[in-house]
């Protein structure tokens, strides 16, 4: 009985991020690309590398600087010129991604916007951030912590 509420809790964890990547793919998926200019680029400022070839960063570095890049960027939707800086709606980008960003400003890239509101725009999909995988795994631990110790009483 205790094995089944675990797994049936876990499920419910595991399943409540599946339905958030789902959320945000389909939201991704219904946006319109349209071109726009990068205006700025700055990896986090809390770094002192800014190179994101250099190889001497840490994996902490590195998750701190594709989670916490910052950007800025216009773009023109149905005659309208915006500014935005969400750079995805998961949270995090691949570095590989953010190489091409250190070029001269401003340069092109493909922006994606809500059409039913272009305030809504961003630059990536994205990825889950390694704090929010963490979040996951620190409530999965939680709760089978919970389930065996009520299940050992």
């Amino acid at each position: 009985m205790t094995w089944l509420l675990l797994l049936v809790t876990l499920s419910f964890v595991v399943l409540f991020y599946l339905i958030e990547y789902i959320k945000a793919k389909q939201k991704f998926s219904q946006m319109t690309a349209v071109e726009g200019q990068l205006l700025s680029y700055q990896l986090n400022p809390k770094s002192k590398r800014v190179d994101p070839c250099d190889m001497h960063h840490t994996s902490w570095d590195i998750e701190s600087m594709f989670t916490s890049a910052k950007v800025l960027y216009s773009f023109e939707f149905n005659g309208l010129n915006y500014q935005s800086a969400r750079l995805s709606l998961l949270g995090a980008v691949k570095m590989n991604l953010l190489n091409v960003y250190i070029s001269p400003k401003p340069i092109p890239v493909i922006v994606y916007v809500n059409p039913e509101d272009p305030n809504d725009a961003t630059l990536h999909l994205g990825q889950f951030s390694r704090p929010k995988l963490a979040r996951m795994a620190f409530s999965v631990l939680l709760i089978a912590y919970t389930a065996f110790k009520y299940a050992s009483e």
